[in-house]
């Protein structure tokens, strides 16, 4: 019995202890003014992007929305898991999860009312080059094929003009 009474008070010493440390050791916050990176408890630093999307992204996306906007809505940096479902019928779902978990495409488009994927888009510059890319963009295609999302892909020079934008992707849509 006077053991447990003395573990007892042991385990609220060390509560209370701490308590108190947590108390007294400063939380570090970011706001909008001090805009310095915030340290993580595993030490990790990070820091506000200026754009979301690379150079010739945003110049494509310029024309993107010149040429798409008055009827679809453009998700840049859309992620396959956020409009795929990976939960189909008898299979292993957390498998399909981590097959696509971590892919992106660089723009998708979605209907203005629903917001159903109707069209995912990429724009493949020389990174695409490489083994790892190619096998990559193979998946991609393939998994997008079958769930019925056409996929545009561009390469620079094919969309200087909204109306070369507008009309690879009105063909593609309307194909599907």
């Amino acid at each position: 019995m006077e053991i447990f009474v003395l573990l007892f008070i042991i385990a609220i010493i060390y509560a209370i202890v701490k308590v108190i440390k947590n108390l007294s050791t400063p939380k570090r916050t970011v706001s909008a003014q001090n805009a310095q990176p915030l340290r993580t408890a595993v030490s990790y630093t990070y820091g506000k992007k200026q754009s979301i999307l690379t150079k010739t992204e945003r110049i494509f996306y310029a024309n993107l929305q010149e040429a798409v906007n008055d009827y679809y809505v453009i998700v840049p940096q859309a992620h396959l898991s956020s409009f795929l479902s990976h939960t189909e019928h008898g299979q292993n779902w957390k498998a399909a999860f981590a097959r696509i978990n971590g892919k992106s495409v660089d723009f998708l488009l979605c209907s203005k009312v629903t917001l159903e994927p109707i069209c995912a888009i990429e724009l493949d510059d020389y990174t695409h080059n490489t083994k790892v890319r190619k096998e990559r963009d193979s998946f991609v295609d393939a998994t997008l094929s079958h769930a019925g999302i056409p996929l545009a892909r561009f390469t620079q020079g094919q969309w200087e003009a909204p109306s070369q934008i507008r009309s690879r992707l009105t063909s593609l849509i309307l194909q599907r």
